[in-house]
């Protein structure tokens, strides 16, 4: 491998290669070689090019027939006579309109086109703010300063029907400084028909057609070399890849052949992608770029430390869509034009031969005796509508004439042609109940249900057609995080924000609006529907965005308007709310005190009245006032409680016993069922007290019953 070496400031020597900085930063590389090397390029693209052409001609043929078919081009006919009926079926056309009828409302929606989708965790809703932004500003892009997109957008789901595939050329225009986009059919993007796949294709080629201004354009603006292209060859270039030669237009376009290939220009063995632009007509090379950049080059370096290029991926400007894969292996696919070519060719047949039976039946012709001709005919008889044909014969009359009469259609034709209808209509999933035309007595639900089983067909293409548009919106994407002007995203959203950093797809994936799942009108409201329902039902769900959904389902008009934001808090309402919460948590403080202070001084009464009775009477008094307990056990059970928060650990402290107590040998509790020491009170051994003392506190924070 070469090293990575600038060499943009010198100026090239003869038989000195090229740099890969100096290659890849050149405007047009064309003035920076030989003649010698120009011409080798020229007849290397041509050559190819016609390789590549060679080995599509099979499909160029059938795509050709296809077109013609959808459009129901009718020439003259001369069998089985001479302007015979040449009626075209629409079986081809009505499949395709009914196609283009679905898909383009699903794909281009009346209010946004793009969202997006965040990866990774979103705290504090920044990922979800920038995607926000994004799919704000590429919706106005391609609804707003792109023109040229739903236009295309509309032929392309119309095209890619009848054909199979189609192309649409992602791209930054500098002089019209945006992003543009350019549909290019399948007969104009050339490339191996056996290639492996699309992605990674060595070459292809778009045949571009320039009108004489646009090429002194990109004269002007350098992206081509200044050249004499005014006495150069003109004229478009057909389907087939012929050249359609005009001289007498001034202002006919010239064809170019816009190749993205292979070379080596550096000559170290490694071919580097480049795109390489040659007037068809002359073979003059007007343009080439490197087709890579430093992001999209894989670097290493080697034992001496120099950097080395491992590889270099090309950009990808076209994106593909593919209405049904070839059963071959073919780099092109399927439409209409090619699933129904056979069935619809018959219908014509069939058709035409009815009509041709019914004229003949309506008209007379036969044969005549030459006796009553002016003069004698003979020769070979060929019958024009009407005609008679004179004959040598004798006789009566009746005899001397003798029409020639025809069955008119055969019942046979119309079972047949019934027949290849319905074939058809199977094939390409058109069936009445798609079309609108059901009977007035089917029911609700059973007309739902033949409408989804029928679209299966159309929801497999459909994917495909929403597998394109996803590459096409990541192109773009990736365009803007290029080219968009920081202070123009800035103004747009009339907030800070940096269009680099908001278009940045490590964490974010930008997808189309469309849902492959839901292509008709009513799938999209009986979604809507059922989560709104599911929003009633589960009130952790929002049923301001259910409703939203349906409201877009059924394409309303300014949502905002029937769904404002709700308004700010009034802050007096918000002041009184508070002064009422302190005002109930003061409220909750006070009871609570009273109770406590109600609880601890009937408390201290009962223990001083069994202290009392503990010094004049140590007999019967003391189960007295052990009963007296007990009652105030449970007329203080709530008042107990507060108390047992209240006390924390240990408790209310005990009573010091009187001499000689036969009960101050134990420890006893001054709290009552919690009151006293609480759950995490320990009880206080005998040797520790004074002599006669009674308990800190029971362990468990209560009197134990029979302990007085």
């Amino acid at each position: 491998m070469a090293d990575y070496a600038d060499t943009s400031g010198d100026e090239k020597p003869k038989g000195k290669k090229l740099g890969y900085l100096e290659l890849m930063q050149a405007e047009n590389i064309v003035p920076l070689l030989s003649e010698e090397e120009l011409a080798s390029i020229s007849a290397k693209v041509t050559g190819e090019y016609e390789i590549d052409e060679q080995s599509r001609t099979d499909w160029l043929e059938k795509n050709t027939a296809a077109l013609e078919l959808a459009m129901m081009v009718a020439g003259d006919k001369d069998y089985p006579f001479k302007n015979a009926s040449n009626v075209k079926y629409p079986l081809v056309a009505t499949a395709a309109l009914q196609f283009n009828a679905r898909a383009y409302p699903a794909i281009v929606p009346p209010d946004r086109v793009v969202k997006c989708k965040t990866f990774g965790k979103d705290p504090d809703g920044q990922k979800a703010a920038r995607a926000e932004r994004v799919s704000d500003h590429m919706s106005w892009q391609l609804t707003s300063q792109m023109p040229e997109w739903e236009e295309d957008t509309d032929r392309l789901t119309l095209i890619v029907s009848i054909a199979g595939s189609c192309f649409r050329k992602v791209f930054y225009d500098l002089s019209l400084g945006r992003n543009v986009t350019r549909l290019v059919t399948a007969d104009r993007l050339v490339y191996n028909y056996w290639a492996r796949s699309f992605v990674d294709l060595p070459r292809l080629t778009e045949i571009m057609t320039l009108y004489p201004n646009e090429v002194q354009e990109r004269i002007n603006d350098r992206r081509f070399v200044d050249f004499d292209y005014a006495n150069l060859e003109t004229g478009d270039t057909n389907p087939n890849g012929s050249q359609t030669a005009s001289t007498e237009d001034g202002d006919a376009p010239h064809t170019f052949l816009e190749q993205h290939r292979l070379l080596d220009l550096d000559g170290d063995g490694y071919s580097e992608p480049y795109i390489v632009t040659v007037h068809k007509g002359s073979g003059k090379v007007c343009r080439i770029v490197a087709n890579w950049t430093a992001e999209t080059a894989q670097l290493a370096q080697d034992k001496d430390g120099a950097i080395k290029v491992v590889a270099l991926r090309r950009r990808n400007y076209y994106v593909r869509y593919l209405f049904l894969p070839s059963p071959d292996g073919g780099a092109y696919g399927l439409g209409f034009g090619w699933l129904l070519s056979d069935i619809n060719h018959s219908i014509n047949t069939t058709l035409n031969q009815t009509f041709d039976a019914a004229h003949l039946a309506n008209i007379q012709g036969g044969f005549i005796s030459s006796a009553l001709a002016p003069k004698q005919r003979g020769g070979t008889f060929r019958f024009e509508q009407g005609e008679w044909k004179y004959l040598n014969t004798t006789g009566a009359l009746r005899d001397a004439i003798m029409p020639i009469t025809y069955p008119g259609p055969s019942q046979v034709l119309m079972v047949l042609l019934e027949f290849l209808i319905n074939a058809g209509k199977e094939l390409a999933s058109i069936k009445d109940v798609l079309t609108g035309d059901t009977p007035a007595t089917a029911a609700v639900g059973t007309t739902l249900a033949m409408i989804e089983q029928g679209l299966q067909v159309f929801t497999s293409i459909y994917k495909r057609i929403h597998r394109g548009l996803r590459e096409e919106l990541r192109l773009l994407g990736d365009l803007n995080a290029d080219h968009v002007n920081a202070e123009e995203y800035k103004r747009f959203h009339d907030a800070e924000a940096d269009p680099q950093k908001d278009y940045n797809s490590d964490d974010m994936d930008i997808l189309p609006v469309s849902d492959p799942q839901s292509v008709t009108k009513a799938q999209k409201i009986a979604k809507a529907q059922a989560i709104y329902s599911l929003s009633n039902e589960n009130p952790t769900m929002d049923r301001a965005e259910a409703t939203k959904r349906v409201l877009e389902a059924i394409d309303a008009e300014d949502i905002e308007k029937l769904m404002p934001p709700p308004p700010p808090p009034d802050p007096k309402i918000a002041e009184l709310a508070q002064r009422a919460a302190e005002a109930e948590v003061s409220g909750l403080e006070a009871t609570a005190e009273e109770k406590i202070a109600n609880a601890t001084a009937k408390l201290a009464a009962a223990i001083k009245s069994i202290a009392d009775a503990e010094g004049v009477e140590m007999g019967s008094q003391i189960g007295i006032y052990a009963q007296i307990v007990d009652m105030l056990k449970t007329e203080h059970a709530m008042e107990n409680d507060i108390v047992g928060q209240v006390a924390g650990q240990g408790g209310v402290p005990g009573v010091a016993g009187q001499p000689n107590d036969p009960m101050g040998a134990g420890p006893m509790g001054a709290g009552i069922d919690g009151g006293g020491a609480g759950s995490g009170g320990q009880p206080v051994p005998v040797e520790q007290l004074p002599p006669g003392g009674m308990g800190a506190g029971a362990a468990n924070g209560g009197v134990p019953q029979g302990a007085l």
